[in-house]
């Protein structure tokens, strides 16, 4: 065996280690791959963070409409020990104009936006912190050959 072909045969073992060790990444990206859009994986990952943001959801919306129910029993309460009485007919003069109603639609629609896009940041970072740990040993990206 001459030099020539010992060094061919250490190089075709060094490039079968680098492809061995490539189809073990690509193996590990496909399954994380496979992970990452898998609707009943997530939600048994991330399930109970689902569940603790989708609670602060419900207990801010109840919370704003207790206030707002209590400012309009307050109201309320004001007007009848004054003795205001509800009209036997609508009144006109108080209803608001449309645009105001427009405006007041679209200034909702702004503030629920921006709201919407911390909660998505906070449940992207939630996401990214719960990934799956590479097995011990293995990083699960190929090395350089050397």
């Amino acid at each position: 065996m001459s030099s020539d072909d010992k060094s061919r045969d250490e190089i075709e073992s060094e490039a079968n280690l680098v492809r061995s060790k490539l189809m073990h990444t690509v193996e590990q990206l496909d399954r994380r791959r496979h992970e990452a859009l898998n609707l009943g994986h997530q939600l048994r990952s991330h399930g109970v963070k689902l569940a603790i943001v989708a609670g602060i959801v419900v207990l801010a919306t109840a919370s704003v409409m207790g206030l707002v129910a209590g400012q309009m029993a307050v109201v309320w309460d004001r007007r009848r020990r004054s003795g205001w009485r509800l009209p036997s007919r609508p009144v006109d003069r108080e209803r608001r104009p449309f645009f105001v109603d427009l405006i007041r639609s679209a200034a909702l629609m702004v503030i629920t936006t921006a709201l919407s896009v911390p909660a998505r940041r906070l449940a992207s970072k939630l996401s990214a912190s719960a990934s799956v740990p590479p097995e011990p040993g293995r990083s699960g990206v190929a090395e350089a050959p050397r």
